[in-house]
């Protein structure tokens, strides 16, 4: 092959290792900014969860009691 070509391939390696580097780079943002935004929901979700349980297993307590309400740290009506 002739110089010139030769010359040609590597540049266009060259750029073409960079388009990919670039490329990879910013695929990985996007999904680690989707991973932390969904991880941040499922934390959301998780405490709205256990608010809604503990909300639910206070009334249960007021019901079972009597409508008494019950310390939540301790128990003592």
């Amino acid at each position: 092959m002739s110089d010139a070509i030769l010359t040609f391939q590597v540049q266009l390696s060259t750029v073409m290792e960079t388009v990919l580097k670039s490329a990879m780079y910013e695929i990985t943002r996007l999904v680690e900014d989707s991973f932390l935004e969904e991880v941040a929901r499922s934390k959301q979700e998780v405490e709205a969860l256990r608010q809604r349980l503990q909300w639910s297993e206070s009334r249960r307590r007021e019901r079972e009691s009597g409508g008494r309400a019950r310390c939540l740290d301790c128990g003592r009506v």
